[in-house]
């Protein structure tokens, strides 16, 4: 039975790839120009030494750095970066990635050369793709893409006999391209994440015979385990699967970071199930407390938390079934939890899943270990294993992910790497789809390494999710990995203190790694760094050196060097911010030099991985000024309601949340132009996102919330009359039908 799929667009796709065989393959042909040679030998190790042997180190995307490695380069190179981008997009499904983003990448290398635009006959063949590849594939282009150059080269360097023979025999072909070995230090350095574009490879050129890979299909048929004639096996990819995850369990780390972590967690749970099935009153926090971890992400835990305050008897109901000391099947459990589990308080069977996951470590975390969706879809796709049905329910994803872990409990066990239980299996996963420990094992440059939040798509799901944009969170992050240090400053109501702590947690992975801390006007350096505090010992009174929130987040930054650790320092100008910090200025600009602090003899200096975001008020003139020694150590990001994306942060929350309430973006523009003389003094968002906001909602919290806000501001400049939330909106109205008719050219 053939594999080729047959879905309206799929033989474009094919037709595309079969002209790029023979351009490529059987010529030096361009697939953009016919006859020009593009796809030469010559060509390819330019491309090859620009783009493989001299990585970019320095901050940015694919392309920005793609564009750093191109500069100069012949229009050829070009041309033949801007065709191999076209061969890689051909896999990739409309709904994993859309036909204009493919197109716009193209024509944005194609810049550089002499064919600036994608032939109108090969357009189509982006347009509808196979399928959904994986998060390798979409999100590392630097190898997916270096590994299709470095393939094309290696195959030049066969006899146009031998290709011959290999195009006419799938098998042979396959052969070839599974077994064949990476010669950059690049590649090979991360030869596991090549394997969906072999795979692709594969399908795409042999459609009939290999299988597409994806999560809306079944993988390559276990071709890879295949032996052949003489008995001999060919690449089979749990070789290197367990191969990385010895050499992750060779650190030291599975027991000391991840089991300890989980079986901790795992006690908490247990004592949460124990006061449920008791009736013990105080079942609620518990459980909201156990399940409080770096294990869910910080939204689906709030998002669980309103469930269970909101409806105790529907929450207690679920928690029970899930929990129940009857012999029932993990399934059977998991069915009857999600059916007093509304998906209106979390939606998503994956979101779903990874809650009632560490639920079930209750009952036992070594049986029942955590799930997390992409974790487990990147360990799939690297070893071409098969994903759960489209559609599958929260029990389905679980089960499969059990039996995933215990065929790995296999695999490593032939190999030499005992894994005792699915849980120790569950955190080498963790670790090896999330290359956490490939720096400290191999000793590259961590610069070499793609930074996960960018190479990811989590940093543009965080944007929506705090509704506001990809590049303003990107600037900010590139200003972090600049200078370590950023304030966030504007009025209140701007979501400074929320979008600080959203992105600490994102960027270090973990809620565990970011220290939080207010600073207020009797705040000092004892309080912030370190000082004596009175104690009781025996009954007698004494003072004992106490460390703070600085030393106490500079102590775990440095006992976990490879990650990020963030300081969040609320209000910082509050506080007299020159006595708080004392000699930390010092050492804020001059990250590698030590010094001796106030009440200690030991040298200290500020980890490099200790990054420092603070949020400042200017709309309080008492305060509202920092000296410039402290300037100088931060950059400064802008929170203000007429300027986007924070100016947009509440229509956009609005149309998601209470698009009938969309009127009141109006209201506030309005009532910010109003006050514009004091740009500081602007209404921020903040004031009105909250669930379950209606009409009376908002009559409240303008009457109770912004007006005296307003009142203070103004206080005798006037009356209150023109904030009138009814004239307010009125005002909004019919400025939004002017901007309309102007819009639309003016009346006939």
């Amino acid at each position: 039975m053939s594999s080729r799929k047959t879905h309206d667009g799929a033989e474009k796709v094919y037709e595309a790839a079969q002209k790029w065989v023979d351009c490529a393959l059987r010529a030096d042909d361009s697939l953009f120009t016919p006859s020009k040679a593009i796809w030469s030998s010559g060509w390819l190790e330019e491309l090859r030494r620009r783009f493989l042997d001299q990585p970019d180190r320095e901050p940015g995307n694919f392309m920005e750095k793609l564009r750093r490695q191109l500069e100069g380069s012949p229009s050829e190179v070009y041309q033949l970066i801007g065709e191999a981008l076209y061969v890689h997009y051909l896999i990739i499904s409309e709904s994993a990635m859309g036909s204009e983003r493919k197109k716009h990448r193209i024509s944005m290398v194609l810049k550089g050369s002499a064919q600036d635009t994608i032939p109108c006959d090969l357009v189509a063949g982006l347009a509808s793709g196979i399928a959904h590849p994986g998060d390798d594939f979409l999100n590392y282009y630097t190898y997916q893409v270096g590994f299709l150059i470095e393939f094309v080269e290696q195959w030049k360097s066969q006899q146009a006999s031998e290709c011959d023979r290999m195009l006419a025999d799938p098998q042979a072909f396959g052969d070839f391209l599974m077994s064949m070995s990476v010669t950059s230090n690049l590649l090979a350095a991360y030869s596991s994440r090549v394997l969906p574009q072999r795979q692709a490879l594969l399908h795409l050129i042999f459609p009939d015979t290999f299988e597409a890979i994806g999560d809306d299909t079944e993988s390559i048929a276990d071709y890879s385990t295949q032996p052949t004639d003489d008995g001999d096996h060919q690449f089979n990819p749990w070789d290197e699967f367990v191969k990385r995850a010895q050499a992750y369990v060779n650190t030291g780390r599975l027991e000391r970071d991840e089991i300890a972590h989980k079986l901790g967690i795992e006690r908490k749970v247990a004592a949460a199930r124990k006061a449920v099935l008791s009736n013990d009153h105080a079942w609620a926090g518990l459980v909201k407390k156990g399940i409080s971890s770096n294990l869910i992400h910080r939204i689906s835990l709030a998002q669980f938390g309103d469930w269970v305050d909101e409806s105790p008897e529907e929450a207690l109901r679920a928690l029970r079934e899930i929990w129940t000391e009857d012999d029932v099947s993990v399934a059977q459990r998991i069915q009857a939890f999600c059916n007093s589990f509304p998906k209106s308080a979390v939606s998503g069977a994956g979101t779903r899943m990874n809650i009632i996951s560490v639920l079930l470590m209750g009952l036992d975390a070594e049986l029942y270990p955590p799930f997390r969706t992409t974790v487990f879809n990147d360990a799939y796709a690297r070893i071409a294993y098969d994903r759960p049905s489209q559609g599958a329910d929260e029990a389905a994803l679980y089960e499969h992910s059990l039996g995933f872990l215990d065929r790995f409990i296999e695999e490593a066990k032939d190999r030499g790497l005992p894994l005792h239980h699915r849980l120790g299996a569950q955190s080498v996963v963790w670790a090896v789809s999330r290359d956490y420990w490939e720096v400290d094992d191999r000793g590259d440059d961590p610069n070499e390494i793609e930074d996960q939040a960018q190479a990811g798509p989590d940093l543009p799901t965080l944007a929506d999710q705090l509704h506001l944009t990809n590049d303003f969170l990107r600037e900010i992050q590139t200003l972090l990995d600049d200078k370590k240090q950023v304030i966030f400053q504007g009025p209140p109501g701007t979501g400074k203190t929320y979008v600080a702590q959203a992105l600490a947690e994102h960027l270090a992975g973990s809620k565990d790694r970011v220290t939080l801390v207010q600073l207020h006007p009797s705040y000092a350096y004892e309080d912030f760094v370190q000082g004596f505090r009175p104690t009781l010992e025996n009954g007698r009174p004494g003072f004992q050196l106490k460390d703070g929130p600085l030393l106490h987040a500079a102590e775990n930054a440095r006992s976990e060097p490879n990650a990020k650790h963030f300081l969040v320092i609320d209000e910082i100008n509050r506080g007299n911010p020159a006595k708080v910090f004392g000699e930390l200025y010092f050492l804020l600009e001059y990250r590698d030099r030590e010094m001796r602090l106030l009440h200690s003899d030991e040298p200290f200096s500020l980890p490099d991985n200790l990054y420092i975001i603070g949020t400042m008020n200017t709309a309080d003139r008492s305060i509202a000024l920092v000296d410039l020694a402290l300037r100088r150590r931060f950059y400064f990001v802008e929170f203000h309601p007429d300027d986007e994306p924070v100016k947009g942060v509440l229509r956009r929350w609005l149309k998601a949340k209470a698009p009938t309430m969309e009127w009141l973006a109006g209201v506030v523009e309005r009532a910010n132009e109003k006050m514009q003389d004091d740009r500081h003094a602007a209404i921020g968002p903040s004031y009105f996102m909250k669930d379950g906001l209606d009409n009376d909602g908002v009559k409240r919290i303008w009457k109770h919330s912004v007006l005296p806000y307003i009142e203070e501001l103004l206080f005798g400049s006037g009356d209150l009359g023109g904030f009138d939330l009814d004239t307010l909106r009125n005002e909004a109205d019919v400025n939004g039908e002017a901007d309309a008719e102007n819009e639309g050219g003016g009346t006939q």
